[in-house]
């Protein structure tokens, strides 16, 4: 989540600048957004859990990561799929098989409009210990 970082000077009685009264400003701040999964962050990983399926056995405790990136457009739509770190032919292609199935998302928002931006998404395979 983006932070609006404002320096504070703290004033002492020791000090010898005037002191002035804070200022306020009469409207409101923009609203500042990521994209976000509909449903939240939770429903985000019940949906990869539901949906991928390892497409090869992984030895017991072993685990392979793809890091993909993809764009939501001001419109929400998910896009430009590009997988950033491999874990196999095999795995990139099963995480974004399931990423094309994904609904539209909440757009981010930038100064109280949506624009499109880019998510980068890891996603790990463990092999389970039997």
């Amino acid at each position: 989540v983006p932070s609006i970082n404002v320096p504070v000077i703290k004033q002492t009685e020791e000090s010898n600048s005037v002191k002035t009264e804070p200022k306020t400003n009469s409207f409101l701040e923009p609203v500042e957004r990521e994209p976000q999964f509909p449903g939240g962050l939770e429903a985000w990983l019940n949906f990869l859990r539901k949906n991928l399926v390892a497409p090869e056995e992984l030895e017991p405790g072993e685990k392979k990561t793809v890091s993909v990136r993809f764009f939501v457009s001001n419109d929400g739509s998910v896009t430009a799929f590009e997988v950033l770190q491999s874990a196999g032919k095999s795995f990139d292609n099963e995480v974004i098989r399931v990423l094309k199935k994904m609904p539209k998302w909440k757009p981010a928002i930038q100064n109280g409009q949506a624009v499109a931006r880019a998510f980068t998404q890891p996603v790990t395979f463990i092999g389970v210990e039997q």
